[in-house]
């Protein structure tokens, strides 16, 4: 759970400053944190564990989808979700409760409603028409772009850093994981922080993807003449020739 926690807050949730006024301006982030927590932790609760697809969670420029093994389970039916719940899993419910990640039974899905809209998200889709999954899809607050501070060169680079890793370096499916890292580093960071946002070890990260990123000439050290500095970290490169 705790890497889960920092994924989100790390790997997924970016503010970007929105005026309000003209003098005025506040950081509006892309989604509510606890909002997204709400759901990471609903798809852990509720799926089912005797199935073999994997959670899924896809983070695409102005959305997210969550999807889980396991549909709506007991009395709760399409026509009375979200009023009517039940558990599929009671005792890693009751766990997740005792742990604290849990504070309230069966309030989840407006929860997160009230947080997204309170954010100014589009209200959340709850796909819950398909028989052996569940799925719900959250709409960005702010544009991509701004999540990149308004530069120009960073969504004018993207697509041919995508060029220059993919088929060189990488194969096709591993998109997703190249796309994730690649808009993580919207700022410098470290190898540690780059890994706890691909859930592996830092080791892991530098051997599967940083060296080969680093390779392919799209991510430069911060501190090149001492590479290994404590205090190292890695930008993109934004200008591809």
């Amino acid at each position: 759970m705790p890497k889960l926690e920092s994924f989100i807050d790390y790997g997924v949730v970016k503010t970007s400053p929105v005026a309000i006024s003209t003098l005025r301006e506040i950081n509006q982030p892309n989604y509510p944190k606890d909002a997204l927590r709400e759901l990471v932790l609903n798809a852990c609760m509720h799926r089912d564990y005797q199935a073999n697809m994997p959670t899924r969670f896809y983070q695409f420029t102005d959305r997210i989808e969550i999807m889980n093994p396991g549909g709506l389970y007991g009395k709760a039916r399409p026509e009375n979700f979200p009023n009517v719940n039940d558990y599929r899993n009671p005792i890693i419910a009751q766990a997740l409760k005792v742990m604290g990640y849990v504070n309230m039974f069966n309030r989840g899905v407006s929860r997160v409603k009230n947080m997204m809209i309170d954010n100014g998200n589009k209200e959340p889709v709850f796909n819950v028409d398909k028989i052996t999954a569940f799925e719900v899809i959250s709409y960005s607050a702010i544009k991509y772009i701004d999540l990149q501070g308004n530069r120009d060169d960073f969504p004018k680079s993207f697509p041919k850093s995508l060029t220059k890793l993919i088929p060189n370096y990488f194969q096709d499916s591993d998109r997703n994981s190249i796309e994730t890292i690649l808009k993580s580093l919207d700022e410098p960071k470290s190898a540690k922080e780059l890994a706890l946002i691909m859930s592996c070890s830092t080791r892991t990260f530098k051997d599967k993807y940083l060296d080969k990123m680093m390779q392919a000439g799209v991510i430069v050290m911060t501190i090149p003449d001492k590479p290994n500095s404590n205090k190292q970290k890695y930008k993109l490169v934004t200008d591809h020739r």
